[in-house]
Formats: structure tokens, sequence, C-alpha cells
């Protein structure tokens, strides 16, 4: 090979690793991309799922609320119906 082949072979070398260098960036700044976008997605599957379990749990505590209150309001009538068995039988 004479010179100018060489310094031809060196130039497209150097040429093909500009470019595989470019490739390789474009490929890592689109790998961040859909890190990132990953990231975001599982966030707001996060919070929607933490909304659904905190709108549940409110809905069981408001259901527990009225059987705690229709267990009160039960349990007075049973003391009142207790009382007026006491005062028939005496």
């Amino acid at each position: 090979m004479n010179q100018i082949e060489l310094e031809e072979n060196r130039n497209r070398y150097s040429q093909k690793m500009l470019e595989d260098a470019a490739r390789f960036q474009e490929l890592q700044a689109k790998k961040e991309e859909e890190r990132k976008n990953f990231e975001e997605i599982i966030a707001d599957v996060i919070e929607t799922h933490n909304l659904n379990v905190n709108q549940i749990m409110d809905q069981h505590k408001s259901l527990m609320d009225q059987q705690i209150a229709q267990t009160e309001q039960l349990k007075k009538e049973i003391e009142r119906m207790t009382e007026d068995d006491k005062e028939i039988l005496r």
C-alpha cells in the first residue's frame, strides 16, 4: 500500500469511528429518555394505586362508622327493652 491508500484508509476508519460515536450518543440519549418515561409511568401507576387504596380505605372507614353507629343504636334498644322487661316482671 502506498502512502495515499494508507491515508485514505485512516480517513475512512476515522470517519467510521466518528459515525459510531455519534450513533452511540444517540442510543445513550434514547435509552435515557426511555428510562425517564418509564419512571414517569411507574410514578403515575403508583400514584393512581395510592389514590385508589385511599378511596377504598375511606369507603371502608365510612362503612365501619355506620356499622358502629348501628351497633350502638341496637345496644341502646336492647338496654331499653331489658329495662322495660325488668319493669314488667316486677
